[in-house]
């Protein structure tokens, strides 16, 4: 979003350093939360060279209704009051929203799940928090809790409660939420790696599409792990394919470029190929959509290309609708398009 009357940034603005911002995206872009809790929430900015990067730390942040939602210079809603407000992060005159309401419940207790679990090092375990409310009923609060490992030398985790083995060994992960403490113990298994493999298998793409290439390891005793967030990525051929620390690789020109990933001494890589074909128009499906306050609707993209051939481009865009008081749509791997109802009224995707 590119607001005409925005203000222009300043010569001192940390953004000016980066490439031309094309979007910024905000997530969650919908969530609840209990008072006294907090919700990480996650700016992107995808620039005009086809990289991503975090913009947490550069941006402005605000709130509409601070009374009820406070957040941080970093981008940490804190649920003072039952009530919603729309979180805005700006980075120069672009900006993203998140719409954020506080429930009037308050927690009880909390768990988290699973409360043992055994991974591999490189490999993830996805740890949950659920929270008993003040009225028996139980929420997940994975998004609210704060998280935190005894030791980052044998386990990491981040901000979702996803923990990565990091050397052998064994430790506690900690989910606070307010005065509620729980942990749950991670142990960390030593098998040897014995092979990487990148998925998928040389694609092709048209400039400036992007494709999500994940890294799988396997190890002597047959287990594998996806270890896309962990390896270490990189493009034979930058200023033709960039690629993400994640994986995400993006077609800046045409020719070609092997993308590589590698991980614990193991490697392996795909040639990805920049077609000459340009785009020449896209096509939104369905043109019209009707969903309840609430409601989801997930919309698709096709192009056309100059040599007659069509493509499925849903992934690859960047989705924005206005205004956001009405809706959001999403911009989030595996659902990309999908628009969710926030009041009554007509919104343009």
């Amino acid at each position: 979003v590119d607001p005409a009357d925005a203000g222009s940034s300043e010569d001192t603005n940390p953004a000016n350093a980066l490439p031309d911002i094309v979007a910024l995206t905000l997530q969650p872009a919908v969530a609840t939360i209990p008072v006294g809790a907090s919700l990480a929430l996650e700016l992107t900015g995808k620039l005009s060279d086809g990289t991503t990067v975090a913009l947490n730390d550069i941006a402005k942040w605000s709130s509409s209704n601070p009374d009820a939602i406070s957040v941080s210079n970093g981008g940490l809603a804190l649920g003072i009051a039952p009530g919603s407000a729309t979180v805005t992060a700006s980075v120069g005159s672009t900006f993203a929203t998140a719409q954020v309401a506080v429930s009037a419940k308050t927690v009880s207790a909390l768990e988290v799940t699973p409360k043992d679990a055994n991974i591999k090092i490189g490999s993830t375990v996805a740890l949950s928090a659920i929270a008993t409310m003040n009225d028996g009923s139980k929420e997940t609060v994975t998004d609210s809790v704060a998280w935190s490992t005894a030791e980052k030398g044998i386990v990491t985790v981040d901000n979702k409660g996803v923990a990565t083995g990091v050397a052998a060994g064994a430790t506690d992960i900690t989910a606070t939420l307010g005065k509620h403490a729980v942990t749950a113990n991670v142990t960390v298994k030593g098998a040897l790696l014995t092979s990487l493999a990148v998925e998928p298998v040389d694609p092709t793409l048209t400039i400036g599409e992007s494709v999500k290439f994940t890294a799988t390891a396997a190890y002597e005793d047959g287990q594998i792990a996806d270890v896309t967030n962990a390896a270490k990525w990189s493009s034979s051929a930058a200023d033709t394919v960039g690629v993400s620390d994640k994986g995400v690789a993006t077609a800046l020109k045409s020719g070609s470029s092997t993308v590589s990933a590698e991980f614990g001494g193991q490697s392996d890589s795909r040639v990805v190929t920049v077609a000459t074909v340009q785009l020449s128009s896209l096509t939104v499906s369905p043109v019209t959509a009707t969903v309840a306050a609430g409601g989801k609707h997930t919309f698709t993209v096709v192009g056309a290309m100059n040599d007659g051939t069509k493509k499925d481009f849903t992934s690859s865009v960047v989705w924005s609708v206005n205004p956001t008081t009405l809706a959001v749509i999403s911009n989030a791997p595996g659902l990309h398009g999908e628009a969710t109802g926030l009041a009554a009224g007509d919104a343009v995707v």
